[in-house]
């Protein structure tokens, strides 16, 4: 079983899921005959300390809450989506979730964590406005 991945060149190399995401992939094509990509309708983006720093110094606003250094940004939110059913608004930051509260710093991360969950509604973690926000979102099944 192999995955396509961009490597930043331009190219696609093929690569190979670890263990538990092989055995996720068998459990779907069992269960489902194929396999499930989570959807919420979220564009994101990967945050790390230099893309915070220079958001935040593009943000000149005097009320403007910082950026963190660490977590997904949301950059759009599609109109009747799981993640806007849910409240989760542009400018939030998704730093964990899923029923153990796990952390979450890339993309990745956050689908390895909703593969399990298509069908059930799952907590995300949020900071909105310098605040910690929780709000629970029904992961649906991409569609191919």
């Amino acid at each position: 079983m192999t995955g396509r991945v961009a490597n930043g060149h331009g190219r696609n190399r093929l690569r190979r899921p670890g263990r538990r995401g092989q055995a996720r992939l068998l459990a779907q094509l069992q269960q489902h005959g194929r396999v499930l990509r989570p959807y919420l309708g979220l564009k994101l983006v990967e945050l790390s300390p230099k893309l915070a720093d220079e958001l935040n110094r593009a943000n000149l606003s005097v009320d403007a809450e910082e950026v963190p250094p660490r977590g997904l940004y949301v950059m759009h939110v599609q109109p009747g989506s799981p993640a806007q059913r849910a409240g989760v608004r542009i400018g939030d930051t998704i730093f964990g979730g899923g029923a153990g509260g796990s952390a979450v710093s890339s993309t990745r991360q956050l689908i390895d964590m909703l593969s399990g969950s298509i069908g059930k509604q799952t907590p995300l973690r949020l900071l909105r406005e310098g605040r910690e926000v929780s709000v629970s979102v029904k992961v649906e099944s991409m569609q191919s």
